[in-house]
């Protein structure tokens, strides 16, 4: 199986290495990672890793800011992520972290 990891450049923290780390400690599985400028940008990475690189499972992640804008941002990209997930029927496990 192979597991989708989409994340950000904003992050202030490499969330993509944390979970990379934790997936090799219990699984074998194939990680794919695509990084993405933003938050709004993940429903297209999650979507190509599952149509391009045949991934059974995506995790998007993300950080938000403090702002209002911050928080609508993420709001519109956990919409997108609801998307890809009823037009390709598999699961994206949205991990967003609010500052």
């Amino acid at each position: 199986m192979k597991i989708g990891i989409a994340d950000t450049t904003f992050a202030r923290v490499d969330m993509a290495a944390f979970a990379i780390n934790i997936i090799r400690q219990n699984s074998n599985a194939k990680i794919m990672r695509y990084t993405v400028p933003g938050f709004k940008d993940l429903p297209v990475a999650c979507k190509r890793l599952m149509d391009e690189d045949k991934c059974g499972i995506i995790l998007a992640l993300g950080m938000a800011g403090p702002k209002p804008i911050d928080k609508q941002c993420a709001h519109e990209a956990s919409l997108g992520l609801q998307m890809v997930q009823l037009m390709s029927n598999k699961h994206v496990l949205e991990v967003f972290v609010h500052m």
